[in-house]
């Protein structure tokens, strides 16, 4: 191994953080060798820090014992969170590769029950860390295809939901502020076991046509499109009929005044913790 293999290798492993926002920045194709060289510890400890929807690119480009040993590292959730942004082929075939123990348990993590808002989910275009700088942030933004989204979810390295930004904030701002002092909505995320029925007049969707979706830990885990939304209710008309609407709206409002607290002090106790 020469110097400069031994010195990345020692980077990675004493700032896994500052290595997996590196790699981030690095086309898939590039950083997949470089996984492969790794251990499956070091591998997993780069990968849980990346943004999912970055993982997922380079997963598929790995071999798929290498991918199956990565995945046994990683912690159930952290796991979880990196397969759901693959295409059904290609989490079929991890599956394929991984102890069957392992996969029942992400199977069970990963799938929603029909109804909920977890059962919808979409994975974000781009998903912003809380730390990366609004010029850095709109260069990763130019690099997507053609988006509807008006405003992208922020995250900390521990993938924990932090609030949203609306582009045309993103635009206006100074290129050297941080995102994470951008935000507006923390309290906002729909829990993944909602109930769909029950958010059919949410307030967030006069102001955005997709929320940010959370796990019990306030983990983003991805968004519900109000058009995913909208499809689903016109495929389901006998939800919305009067007599089972009325009930279920009367008891919404204080659903989302009780879990819009309960996700913000579950967030902030996390934060507190990891302090």
């Amino acid at each position: 191994m020469n110097h400069d293999a031994e010195l990345s290798l020692l980077f990675c492993e004493q700032h896994p953080t500052d290595a997996a926002a590196v790699l981030m920045r690095l086309p898939a194709d590039a950083v997949a060798p470089f996984i492969m060289e790794l251990s499956a510890a070091r591998a997993a400890a780069l990968l849980q820090y990346m943004l999912p929807e970055r993982a997922s690119r380079i997963i598929p480009l790995l071999e798929q014992s290498h991918a199956a040993a990565i995945f046994s590292q990683l912690k159930l959730t952290e796991a979880a969170g990196l397969i759901r942004p693959l295409e059904t082929t290609q989490r079929e075939a991890l599956f394929a590769a991984l102890p069957a123990k392992l996969t029942t348990q992400l199977s069970r993590v990963i799938g929603f029950p029909a109804g909920s808002v977890g059962s919808l989910l979409s994975t974000p275009p781009l998903s912003l860390l809380n730390e990366w700088t609004v010029k850095h942030s709109l260069r990763e933004f130019k690099q997507l295809a053609p988006t509807a989204v008006t405003e992208l979810p922020v995250v900390d390295h521990d993938h924990y939901f932090l609030g949203a930004l609306p582009l045309h904030r993103l635009l206006t701002e100074r290129d050297e502020l941080r995102v994470g002092t951008l935000v507006y909505g923390a309290d906002s995320a729909l829990p993944a076991e909602t109930p769909l029925i029950s958010i059919i007049h949410h307030p967030l969707w006069d102001r955005s046509i997709a929320a940010p979706v959370v796990d019990i830990d306030n983990k983003l885990l991805g968004l519900l499109q109000r058009g995913a939304l909208r499809q689903y209710l016109a495929e389901h008309s006998e939800l919305q009929r009067p007599d089972l609407l009325a009930p279920v709206m009367a008891l919404a409002e204080v659903y989302w005044t009780a879990s819009s607290s309960l996700v913000a002090a579950l967030g902030e106790r996390f934060n507190q913790n990891r302090k």
